[in-house]
């Protein structure tokens, strides 16, 4: 029974599946149909394109063909006279009449344009006009005289030179210019002088020998001289002595150049003439041991370490630098200044500075980068601020100048969100000012008490600002670069002037390295690093004229004060 079962089971399913064949049969069938009927339709169309591609084509070639038929005939054809499709239909048509436009207007102004030399006579025959109508108003007994006056003139400015003499105005120079040089210059753009509407002669170019005759004529011709006769004076006489007068002045300017040679570069009593008197050897600088040392309170080793591609430890930094470059003996560190925000959270990167034993840190975000401090930013400072070697807060500030491109109320904001946060950690301060003072101090001033420790870093105002900045905080240090060693610039010589005034107890060193490298070892490439500071005691010293060691002495108090090291 199951058997058959199974038997008639399979025949009505084969039963089904031949049904499903034959339709399927039908289906594809048709579907072939369609295809072959679309197939013929893209072809026809493609055909029909092509068709009309190609009448198109025909047609611009018949209006271009009507075009040159047009030109050759004599008669005039304005574009007015032309159908209307002729115009709208392309663009060659605008493009030939463009073209059209500019030979015939070429063609007009070269048949009407005049050979060289008959320009010349033009203005000769100008010159000799108006030496008539000058002379007119002169006596009849000093014509003779003020003509062989101004001929001998003409001769005397043209000696000692190679160029030829112009004595007269009849033997005025004739262009001797080559052929090949006149053709070069007389090429020029077609649509540029539409543009302009001006003649041939002016817009083309001159060639070096017409430009020689013009400059000639416009100093040494007799056409000027007249002019300066006809409008200064009215006589032989007043024309001598105005010739005396100018020999006179130039006598004069000549001793004056010998006298700037042989006198002193700078004013008496100047700082720039005080810098120019003093010296120190550097050398003695870097082998004598000074007690106490002194240390960098501003630098950035990360840029440093970018500028001159180490990749390593601060130790074998400072191993590598030899020669003029080298640190000093009395070397005992710096404190380095993290101000760029997303280098705060890069935790391992800047423990390995603080791992070495003679550095310190600050943190602090930089006016310049303003908009890039926000809540994760301040979290990671705070999370600085707590480590053992982070000894202040900073460089903060406000920065007007040209070099920031951060709006003033956001660097504000900045500055403010800072500032509460270095009070809340009691951490001394580094201040970044330019060209803002008055708004900096009036923030300092509404949050930060009168007695808080400031370090006012890289300071090159005047005196005047340096007064306000000592009077107004009783616990602001002023930060000195080695811009002091620099005497050909305004503000070396502010910075200097500051330093001969200011008390010493109220003084630091920093390098601001790389900046500002030490004028003795000015060269192109090169940067500062921490060790260099001691070239700003030794200039500060011969400034107060006091020793070296004495300055060191004072600077190495301030840092303990400001630092605690």
């Amino acid at each position: 029974m199951n058997e058959s079962k199974s038997i008639t089971e399979w025949n009505a399913s084969n039963g089904q599946n031949s049904e499903f064949r034959d339709f399927h049969k039908k289906d594809v069938v048709d579907l072939g149909k369609v295809a072959e009927f679309s197939l013929r339709s893209l072809f026809e169309k493609t055909n029909t394109d092509k068709r009309k591609q190609q009448q198109q084509l025909s047609e611009v070639e018949k209006q271009i063909d009507n075009l040159d038929k047009m030109r050759h005939t004599p008669s005039k054809v304005k574009g007015e006279d032309l159908p209307f499709d002729l115009k709208s239909k392309s663009v060659v048509f605008s493009m030939k009449t463009l073209i059209e436009k500019g030979r015939t207007k070429y063609l007009e102004e070269q048949r009407i344009e005049q050979p060289p030399t008959k320009t010349l006579e033009e203005s000769k025959q100008q010159k000799q006009k108006y030496l008539l109508n000058v002379l007119k108003w002169y006596p009849a007994e000093t014509n003779a005289k003020t003509a062989s006056d101004i001929q001998v003139t003409s001769v005397d400015s043209d000696e000692g030179q190679d160029q030829p003499n112009i004595s007269t105005c009849a033997a005025a120079p004739t262009a001797t210019v080559s052929p090949r040089k006149e053709t070069r210059s007389r090429r020029y753009s077609i649509l540029k002088r539409l543009q302009n509407n001006k003649p041939y002669e002016k817009s083309r170019m001159k060639t070096p020998s017409e430009g020689m005759l013009q400059h000639r004529s416009e100093t040494y011709s007799l056409f000027s001289k007249c002019k300066l006769l006809s409008n200064r004076t009215h006589g032989q006489e007043d024309f001598k002595e105005k010739r005396q007068f100018s020999q006179s002045k130039v006598e004069s300017a000549q001793t004056d150049r010998e006298s700037l040679r042989m006198r002193p570069i700078c004013a008496q009593g100047s700082s720039m003439q005080r810098y120019l008197k003093l010296s120190y050897d550097q050398h003695r600088l870097i082998t004598e041991k000074y007690d106490p040392g002194f240390i960098d309170t501003h630098c950035h080793l990360d840029f440093l370490f970018n500028k001159c591609n180490h990749i390593g430890t601060y130790a074998k930094y400072q191993s590598m630098c030899n020669g003029q470059d080298a640190f000093p003996v009395s070397y005992e560190g710096c404190v380095a200044n993290f101000c760029q925000p997303w280098t705060f959270k890069r935790i391992s990167w800047w423990e390995n500075f603080l791992a070495e034993s003679n550095v310190w840190a600050a943190f602090g975000c930089h006016p310049h980068y303003a908009s890039s401090f926000g809540d994760e930013e301040e979290g990671y400072l705070r999370h600085a601020l707590q480590h053992a070697k982070t000894l202040a807060l900073g460089e903060i500030g406000l920065d007007y100048s040209s070099k920031n491109n951060h709006s003033r109320e956001l660097q504000q904001i900045v500055f403010r969100r800072q500032l509460k946060i270095a009070l809340e950690f009691n951490k001394p301060l580094v201040i970044h000012c330019r060209d803002a003072d008055e708004d900096c101090i009036n923030i300092l001033k509404e949050i930060v008490p009168r007695d808080y420790v400031i370090h006012r870093h890289c300071f090159t105002g005047n005196w005047k600002e340096a007064e306000k900045w000592l009077s107004t905080f009783c616990n602001l240090y002023l930060g000195i670069t080695a811009l002091v060693t620099y005497p050909y610039t305004e503000r070396g010589c502010n910075v200097q002037d500051v330093v001969s005034q200011m008390p010493l107890n109220r003084l630091l060193l920093e390098t601001d390295a790389p900046y500002f490298r030490p004028h003795c070892y000015q060269r192109p490439g090169r940067w500062s690093h921490p060790g260099m500071a001691i070239h700003v005691a030794a200039q500060v010293a011969s400034l107060r004229e006091k020793s070296v060691q004495e300055i060191l002495s004072f600077t190495r108090q301030n840092t303990k004060k400001v630092y605690g090291v």
